[in-house]
């Protein structure tokens, strides 16, 4: 078999061939010297005036340079996802074109036409197949001889929507591929690639115990922990890798980097009192990020020590150096390091596997060559660095992956949603991180003349003691009896993440279609068919005044980028009045009192916004065209209100900020429960004491033992009030005073009954 593995990234992607007959391994390299990157091609379409497309890949550099509104890059970002959830992300606010919204969806408008983001992607898997169709022909390899199976890499961390919006654009693009015969097309996790790549090279062996991925790409971080295990002994492919557990970050990668040097290339524009605004506003954005792209790689390649970065449109450079660059991309690595470790915390709380116990990481991804990036690694592990190319094993694994062994997990828990009392439910069906594929049976009753049966189908992004948040990814539908009934769903997940829904209303065969006994649908059961949608549910919120008004759950439907930068709002709100009451010192503190008075006087703004819309419309609890037409108007009004942008601008700041001061507060939960537990104990002994040799310990030697258990019992309660307040944080110097009174209440008895023996 011949198989493509393509590496679609979010600014550049990469392909390789394999002949599994052959053992044969080729990376596709495009005929450009001096390409930042390596082997690579920019994920990038050109079109016309009249919003036709011209090109993709490098032939788009400089036709982006003359008509930056004219090409589309950047699209992994938003593929999958509703036009308000496209919108409302600060990081896509540099983007050089204009996404616009039909029904929900987000469009990308180019000259007079408009597409989706499926339909750019399309177009660059179609221009990397044929690009590697003509480089294999000049090294005599006719892949038309043979059907091509092609397996696309995608984020780990996607959703399952955006996973289905990647397999769309697949079979579109096998459609419109010319003179080749494309067979199977199939998806697969960048970390799972990797590590098939790691294990082809000879990287990993049985000897390898756990071993984690750490892909950090231009758009997004992913993170899997995968168990190495021997399953046949001195057999070719002797080990598997068992994913055990993914995390990660959809929206945390390279381009956030390259805003950030954006950003400060802007600002010493600003500066410049002879460069009035409108110059700068009319910035190719897009050229200059690729300028901002190639100063980064030059110098975490180490081709130099200070890059140039041209400004487009100006006769202007600036000089970034190795130091600034550390300076300017230092919040995405600390979001980076942040993201890391809650994916190591879960892994030791669900599974009992320590930090130490992992011997190999694999870093993927252009980014992770940067040393600042290595240096956060090796803060966080002692393990082996496997030595991979970050920017070729994507591709190379997602080419040799089928002739490897491997198991993937579940990225998130997936549920299917019922309603109840006019209300929905989520039954959930499989749990995060189950090994694929699995199939679950469940009794699904129907009342009688119920009809047309709808199964949603949905992810849970969020879940915590007081909310759940999910993710419709679409729905299945059925003709029920007209009588009352329970039938019995098959609900099938595949290792590509695939769901496939059977209803029949017999249990015996629900178990053997679950089995794989019964291969194919017998008469009176139903294969259903997958209408795949985008729409959040909310199905609880802990936010302001929600409760008072039904239509609020609609409104959060229509609207899941602004729940989410609402909830965000309130958390960092709930963060700041934490930390005042904390008590950390007034220097450090700084203006954090008033910028949180802001934030709320900004928050309660919108929510009245909200409120006041909300009240317009009708009461009842069904919700029609007209309603949610209007519905849909309101939420615009709300993302493009002043209130609005100025609380994207304050959020991001003022979480960074506050993170900082938790920096300052947080120590070990054990360590001081142990020091608390200590003065206790110590206490104790010295009460016993005191009654034992009261008669024999000279008077100011107890008084001065009195003094400290006093002082000791002030400290307890403080730490103990401390630890209420924030769990995970204590006062460091209270921390350590009362370390010295305990060592010294310690030090005083044992020396004084020394003496007094």
């Amino acid at each position: 078999m011949m198989y493509l593995g393509i590496d679609f990234g979010t600014s550049n992607s990469g392909i390789a061939f394999f002949d599994d007959k052959r053992k044969m391994l080729e990376v596709v390299n495009p005929e450009i010297d001096k390409m930042p990157g390596g082997r690579v091609y920019p994920s990038v379409v050109a079109f016309d005036r009249e919003g036709n497309m011209i090109a993709a890949g490098w032939y788009t550099r400089s036709y982006g340079q003359a008509f930056p509104k004219l090409v589309v890059d950047q699209v992994k970002r938003w593929i999958g996802k509703p036009y308000v959830d496209a919108i409302t992300d600060p990081r896509l606010r540099n983007l050089g074109y204009n996404i616009i919204e039909n029904e929900g969806k987000a469009l990308v408008e180019v000259g007079r036409r408009t597409y989706t983001a499926e339909e750019i992607v399309t177009y660059i898997l179609k221009h990397l197949v044929e690009e590697a169709r003509a480089y294999l022909k000049n090294k005599d390899i006719d892949i038309r001889k043979e059907k091509v199976t092609v397996i696309v890499s995608h984020p780990a961390y996607y959703l399952q929507n955006q996973v289905e919006a990647i397999r769309e654009s697949i079979n579109k693009m096998k459609e419109q591929v010319n003179n080749i015969e494309i067979g199977d097309v199939k998806v697969i996790p960048e970390p799972v690639a990797s590590v098939c790549a790691a294990m082809y090279w000879g990287k990993l062996s049985k000897n390898d115990r756990y071993v984690i991925v750490i892909d950090e790409g231009a758009g997004t971080l992913d993170t899997m922990l995968v168990d190495m295990q021997q399953v046949n002994p001195g057999e070719e492919k002797e080990i598997e890798a068992r994913g055990i557990t993914i995390g990660g970050h959809a929206m945390l990668g390279g381009s956030n980097m390259d805003n950030y040097i954006v950003e400060w290339v802007l600002d010493e524009l600003r500066k410049d009192e002879n460069i009035n605004r409108d110059e700068i506003m009319n910035i190719n954005i897009r050229e200059l990020r690729i300028e901002a792209e190639s100063a980064k790689i030059d110098i975490s390649e180490g081709r130099t020590k200070v890059a140039q970065i041209k400004v487009p449109g100006f006769a202007r450079y600036f000089e970034l150096s190795e130091s600034l660059l550390d300076s300017l991309v230092s919040p995405v690595i600390r979001d980076c390091k942040k993201t890391i470790l809650e994916s190591l915390e879960e892994i030791e709380k669900n599974y009992k596997i320590q930090r130490g116990e992992i011997t190999k990481v694999i870093l993927v991804g252009g980014p992770t060559r940067m040393k600042n990036f290595r240096r956060m690694v090796n803060d966080i592990f002692k393990a082996e660095i496997v030595d991979i190319n970050p920017m070729e094993c994507v591709a190379v694994g997602a080419s040799v992956s089928p002739d490897m062994r491997y198991k993937v997990p579940a990225d998130r828990t997936y549920g299917l949603l019922k309603k109840e009392d006019k209300s929905e439910m989520l039954i959930e069906v499989v749990q995060k991180d189950t090994p694929l594929p699995k199939s679950v049976v469940l009794p699904w009753k129907v009342e009688a003349f119920e009809g047309k049966i709808p199964i949603e189908v949905a992810q849970v992004l969020e879940k915590d003691n007081t909310e759940m948040v999910c993710m419709k990814m679409g729905k299945y539908e059925f003709a029920a009896s007209p009588f009352e009934k329970t039938y019995f769903i098959v609900f099938n997940l595949d290792e590509e993440r695939k769901v496939e829904v059977i209803v029949t209303s017999s249990k015996n065969r629900a178990e053997d279609y679950s089995q794989g006994i019964i291969k194919e649908i017998q008469r009176g059961d139903f294969r259903l068919e997958f209408i795949r949608d985008i729409v959040p549910c909310v199905l609880r919120t802990t936010l302001k005044d929600t409760d008072q008004n039904p239509l609020w759950e609609v409104f959060f439907k229509n609207a899941p980028g602004l729940y989410t930068k609402l909830k965000a709002t309130d958390k960092i709100v709930k963060d700041c009045n934490r930390i005042i009451e904390f008590g950390i010192e007034e220097s450090l503190l700084k203006n954090l009192l008033q910028e949180k008075t802001d934030l709320e006087n900004i928050l309660d703004k919108i929510m009245q916004d909200i409120n006041s819309g909300l009240e317009q419309m009708p009461k009842d609890e069904t919700v029609n065209k007209e309603t949610d037409k209007v519905m849909k108007q309101l939420v615009d009004n709300i993302v493009r209100s002043d209130e609005f942008l100025k609380l994207s601008i304050k959020l991001d700041p003022l979480e960074r900020r506050i993170d900082e001061l938790k920096d300052y507060m947080v120590y070990d939960k054990n360590k001081i429960r142990t020091l608390i537990n200590k003065i206790s104990d110590k206490k104790t002994e010295a009460s016993v004491k005191m009654q034992t040799f009261k008669k024999i310990l000279p008077e100011n030697t107890i008084k001065e033992i009195e003094n400290l258990l006093d002082e000791l019992d002030r400290i307890q309660i403080f730490l103990e009030n401390k630890n209420e307040i924030m769990v995970n944080s204590v006062d460091g110097e209270m921390y350590r005073e009362g370390e010295r009174k305990e060592q010294t209440l310690k030090s005083i008895i044992d020396q004084r009954l020394v003496q007094d023996k």
